[in-house]
């Protein structure tokens, strides 16, 4: 999986919107959901956003 600030391109090669969304992770057991909304943006300013938070 890819991402641009907009976009999610996923293995199969098809892009996306994010806003248009929804990803579910399972793991152990529990399964979470993430609203694309969220993920809207470039990566590196979403770690930005986090790391400045964490300060």
């Amino acid at each position: 999986m890819d991402e641009t600030k907009d976009m999610i391109v996923l293995d199969n090669g098809k892009m996306v919107e994010k806003k248009q969304i929804a990803i579910t992770i399972g793991r152990e057991n529990k399964s979470f959901t993430i609203d694309g909304k969220l993920l809207v943006g470039r990566p590196e300013d979403r770690l930005n956003k986090v790391a400045s938070k964490n300060e």
